[in-house]
């Protein structure tokens, strides 16, 4: 959880490893498996110029050494007002190609750890500007408890109200997109047979567990969302609505559109897919908290070409505050 590390604001910049030791020592001690990411509550924007965030884990020496963060952590932040994702490799990959190393034994039931510090502004390119983000580390099968992280003013900085007046403005004047992926016989949108309950608030997503490579057709996602939705984004028919019904013809105007961002990684190319879809949502919205229901049933192979290598794909879910996942599928061949 938040504050996890002991580490205060400030020590996040000047000894963000103050308390690795004292942290990783007793997981190792004890065998635990642990993935612990922390960050600063709050960032002064016209102070600081980065948003670091520290890792540390604990894990068997296999797991440790088979997919280090160094080469299999991938961090994502959600802007909570906008609805935007980014994600990207946790540190940036080597631009030749570097071969792993080779496995090396270890005594039974032998730990290791490792800590990381990663500057989430240079790794997602974030807009330094006022904003809140819910930010995570993804490893592999493991994805670390979900951090909030406010970029504001310092105390004593100078915060031009009209500035986040004309944004917010600017957001409400946009053109909304267009639902992404496009419906067809595959892609559904509406009262989805098959697609997993949700009776709170949230996301939840189902696929086969395991599907061959050779396999023709889609490879079929389905799920559900019950979610706030930005104000921006729910929909008033007028003129700019047009194409939107066009687009879903018979189904009619939504009352809202979905930012649902999937980030796809697999058990030995860590590399992620980031597949940012808008999903249409039917139903009254309470304008105050706009609050918005449906499912979908989308081709996951619209993404990325996921039939090779054989490996074990992790699928997230990312929309405002809500996330979901791993949900694994394994991609095998005839004889498996």
């Amino acid at each position: 959880m938040q504050g996890a590390l002991k580490l205060t604001d400030e020590e996040f910049f000047t000894a963000p490893l103050k308390t690795r030791k004292a942290t990783l020592d007793p997981l190792l001690g004890a065998g635990v498996e642990a993935l612990i990411a922390d960050a600063p509550r709050k960032v002064s924007i016209d102070v600081r110029d980065t948003l670091p965030m520290v890792v540390v884990r604990a894990g068997s020496f296999g797991a440790v050494a088979s997919a280090p963060v160094s080469r299999a952590g991938i961090v994502v932040a959600t802007d909570l007002e906008t609805g935007q994702v980014r994600a990207e490799m946790a540190v940036q990959p080597p631009e030749k190609s570097v071969q792993p190393d080779e496995p090396r034994e270890a005594p039974e039931g032998a730990m290791a750890g490792e800590t990381k510090v990663v500057d989430l502004r240079k790794r997602l390119d974030l807009p330094w500007r006022p904003s809140r983000y819910a930010v995570a580390l993804i490893l592999r099968e493991q994805i670390s408890d979900p951090l909030e992280v406010l970029l504001d003013s310092s105390p004593g900085g100078y915060k031009d109200p009209e500035v986040e007046k004309h944004r917010k403005a600017a957001l409400g004047k946009a053109p909304l997109p267009a639902v992404h992926p496009a419906p067809d016989q595959t892609v559904r949108y509406r009262n989805v047979a098959g697609a997993p309950e949700l009776s709170a608030a949230g996301l939840a997503l189902s696929a086969p567990r395991v599907r061959k490579a050779s396999e023709k057709g889609p490879l079929l996602l389905t799920g559900s969302f019950r979610v706030e939705v930005p104000a921006h984004l729910v929909v008033k028919k007028s003129e700019h609505t047009k194409a939107l019904e066009a687009q879903l013809g018979e189904a009619g105007l939504p009352s809202a559109l979905v930012p649902i961002t999937f980030v796809i990684t697999g058990s030995k190319i860590p590399q992620p897919e980031i597949w940012h879809t808008v999903l249409p949502a039917w139903g009254a919205i309470d304008p105050k908290k706009p609050v918005a229901a449906g499912s979908f049933a989308i081709d996951l192979n619209a993404a990325a070409n996921f039939s090779e290598p054989l490996q074990t794909l992790f699928v997230y879910a990312f929309c405002g505050a809500h996330r979901f996942g791993p949900l694994p599928i394994a991609i095998v061949d005839e004889e498996q």
